[in-house]
């Protein structure tokens, strides 16, 4: 009983590791030249910044970027985090996958980030200018965040 129970154990652990071996591979594909650029392109621009821009009612909305994730993160009343795409060499973005904690703030501050919450999966370019980071929707809305780091 013994030597099958470890022949059965032996079995899972070369199956585990046979797996992870075709994730590693996969991971460790090269990527074309291209995608390197703009890849680097985009984390140039906007990894290592912290962006803050403000609503008409005062309420603070923050968001940083993850280069080598491709996610992004912030707060407003909520912290959030989400994944973005870009494509090509032109700065087109793709939002999407976002999450957030839920806590409860004062009401406008919690209009102000749902509003937010609606408009980032909308997104779909950027702009730079200067410290200015500047989303742009599918039909145009611009939302310019300051750089603040």
């Amino acid at each position: 009983m013994r030597k099958i129970l470890t022949i059965i154990i032996i079995a899972i652990v070369i199956s585990g590791c046979s797996e992870l071996g075709k994730r590693v591979k996969n991971v460790g594909e090269k990527e074309s030249v291209n995608t390197i650029a703009v890849n680097q392109k985009v984390a140039n621009v906007l990894v290592g910044g912290k962006f803050k821009t403000t609503a008409a009612n005062g309420t603070p909305i923050y968001i940083e970027f993850d280069g080598m994730e491709n996610r992004f993160y912030g707060r407003v009343v909520n912290r959030y985090i989400g994944a973005y795409t870009t494509d090509g060499n032109s700065l087109d973005m793709n939002i999407s996958q976002i999450a957030s904690t839920m806590m409860m703030g004062l009401p406008d501050a919690m209009e102000t980030e749902a509003e937010y919450f609606k408009f980032l999966p909308t997104v779909k370019q950027f702009t730079i200018s200067g410290n200015s980071l500047i989303f742009i929707s599918g039909s145009g809305e611009k939302m310019t965040f300051e750089r603040e780091r």
